[in-house]
């Protein structure tokens, strides 16, 4: 079978622990591009910092960020697909949210003016919330009204903690909101924190994908999807080839076609050798 499109995952996939794209792994992808693959970076991450990653490998093609909720040109910073929260939806789970006593990290398709994420509050919470604020102190904006109106552009909610602690809220969201929203809790870049997303219902990383692909003139059956986590997995399972990682989670392993060696042993590359390029 010959494919047209790699996709990747960012972190855990393509990155190792220390957020590197290791020297096999990059001979790779350059190898594919030359080769005339389109490789794509579908991420979790927002546009800014996945966007960093992209310009540090040279690749100039459309990311897919937020899971799958938005898709932005880099070459004109225009967003080709979005999927925001609704006015209704939004209200719903701060309002529950605030009651529970969280925290949320409101993300923003606001790029062009310099804000990632609205916060209610930048000086309390727990020790992964604040160091998440810290890191990112010059792009967000701290809003006293978020509980009173939707501020437009919306594209997920987030809670930081560890997974023991946004477990229960995980549930009560699911029970209360009955599927008007998606609710997964996904592993956090910092040591024993995950991150809780809330988001619409239906959105993911394929989804956006394999719209994508479409305009392109290119089908399921000639993607290659690597991934790692649970919100790589529909991609990994529908994909022509879909591959998971060493260090993936036992349900992406278990839609995978291949399983290839770890992010920290350059598994992006061992499968791409193995398994695509002609070498």
């Amino acid at each position: 079978m010959r494919y047209k499109l790699i996709a990747l995952d960012i972190d855990g996939t393509l990155l190792n622990r220390h957020g590197e794209v290791g020297a096999r792994t990059r001979r790779a992808l350059h190898q594919a591009i030359a080769q005339g693959y389109r490789v794509i970076l579908c991420t979790g991450r927002r546009y800014r910092t996945a966007r960093q990653v992209m310009e540090a490998l040279g690749l100039t093609t459309p990311l897919v960020l937020h899971n799958g909720l938005l898709v932005k040109d880099p070459a004109t910073e225009r967003t080709l697909y979005q999927n925001y929260l609704s006015p209704q939806g939004y209200l719903q789970v701060i309002s529950l949210l605030r009651e529970a006593g969280y925290l949320p990290i409101l993300y923003t398709d606001r790029y062009e003016e310099g804000i990632d994420f609205y916060l209610e509050n930048d000086r309390e919470g727990n020790a992964y919330y604040l160091h998440y604020v810290q890191q990112n102190k010059a792009y967000y904006q701290v809003r006293d009204d978020l509980h009173l109106s939707y501020p437009g552009k919306i594209i997920h909610i987030g809670l930081l903690d560890q997974r023991e602690v946004l477990e229960p809220i995980h549930k009560r969201l699911q029970t209360t909101l009955n599927g008007t929203v998606h609710v997964q809790i996904i592993r956090s870049l910092l040591d024993g924190a995950c991150f809780l997303e809330i988001m619409n219902p239906g959105a993911s990383k394929w989804h956006a994908l394999a719209a994508l692909a479409r305009k392109c003139g290119i089908f399921p059956s000639e993607i290659v999807a690597i991934g790692d986590e649970i919100n790589d997995l529909e991609m990994v399972q529908h994909a022509g080839l879909g591959i998971a990682m060493g260090n993936a989670i036992p349900a992406v392993k278990a839609v995978a076609r291949y399983v290839t060696a770890s992010h920290d042993a350059e598994g992006v590359a061992e499968a791409l050798e193995r398994l695509v390029l002609r070498l």
